[in-house]
């Protein structure tokens, strides 16, 4: 099964109910198939350009959720929603900027539960790209509204995501590791979320194979700890070999990237006709409104 394993674990009870989820139901892919995904996702972008947005959006993720101090699961449910989405939809089609900063308003309201200030959120995304020099349009709440509905429909309405950050914490619990440990596995998951291994393998595999690497790393032995889980060990190595592949990746960079600069001015240009299209359809809207409302008015 490509889903850690046919037999259900004793971490079962570990993992909650993940396995009736429809994280695992809809939301793991073998890698085959994500490549696949990626290759229509990408239009007629190349391979390098596609992983350069990637690349960039994810890092102006992380970077809006420092400034606003958010939790690192809440910046990773934002990730999670925008690998998803680009897993259903094109780069040609939905401007990857929007999808991001949308992202992220999604992942907010999800996770801290409620309503999030999007004024707030907006102004934060306009600070990083002003200190990181990109070019990136001002978009209004108007906008991500409208974004959020095609997020929204594209995954059909599912916000389900488990992460590996719930396990890590009650995997160290168990096997009494050190807080060394239980950082550096926080942070390598943390990491992950650059890569698309969060759409491969199962969270708690996730979590376990961060936490090896930290064992492994702060020379920590629990191999006790490990076998006393009825854990697929061959599917532990592949999790393991992914996350260590892609520690690697991030240091060497995307292999012959085009320049960023050069990028963001394709996107900035391939997208201005429709975010201008969308203003006026705004504009239009709200006239209608301010006309009804007039109408109404005088009937009284």
């Amino acid at each position: 099964g490509r889903h850690g394993g046919a037999a259900r674990p004793p971490l079962g009870a570990m993992a909650g109910n993940y396995w009736t989820s429809s994280h695992r139901r809809r939301w793991i892919f073998e890698p085959h198939e994500l490549r696949a995904l990626r290759a229509q996702a990408r239009g007629s972008f190349s391979d390098a350009e596609a992983e350069l947005i990637d690349d960039r959006m994810l890092f102006l993720m992380r970077e809006v959720g420092v400034a606003l101090l958010w939790r690192a699961p809440v910046v990773a449910t934002a990730k999670t929603l925008y690998k998803r989405f680009y897993t259903k939809a094109s780069l040609e089609g939905f401007d990857p900027r929007l999808i991001a900063v949308t992202a992220l308003y999604m992942g907010a309201k999800i996770e801290e539960l409620g309503q999030y200030n999007l004024v707030r959120l907006l102004n934060a995304v306009s600070k990083v790209v002003k200190e990181n020099k990109v070019l990136f349009p001002t978009f209004s709440p108007q906008h991500v509204h409208d974004f959020e509905f095609h997020i929204l429909s594209k995954l059909g309405f599912d916000l389900v995501i488990f992460h590996p950050f719930r396990y890590i914490e009650k995997f160290c619990r168990d096997a009494g590791a050190s807080s060394d440990v239980f950082r550096t596995s926080w942070d390598l998951v943390n990491d992950s979320y650059l890569s698309d291994v969060i759409l491969i393998h199962p969270p708690y595999l996730i979590a376990l194979a961060a936490m090896y690497i930290a064992c492994v790393h702060h020379t920590l032995d629990l191999r006790e700890w490990f076998n006393r889980l009825n854990v697929n060990f061959g599917k532990l190595k592949t999790v393991t070999r992914d996350l260590t592949d892609l520690l690697r990746a991030r240091e060497r960079g995307v292999p012959n990237a085009p320049n960023p600069a050069q990028l963001l001015k394709k996107l900035q240009d391939k997208y201005q006709n429709a975010l201008d299209k969308q203003g006026e359809e705004h504009a239009t809207r709200k006239r209608k409104r301010e006309e009804q409302a007039k109408l109404e008015s005088r009937k009284k």
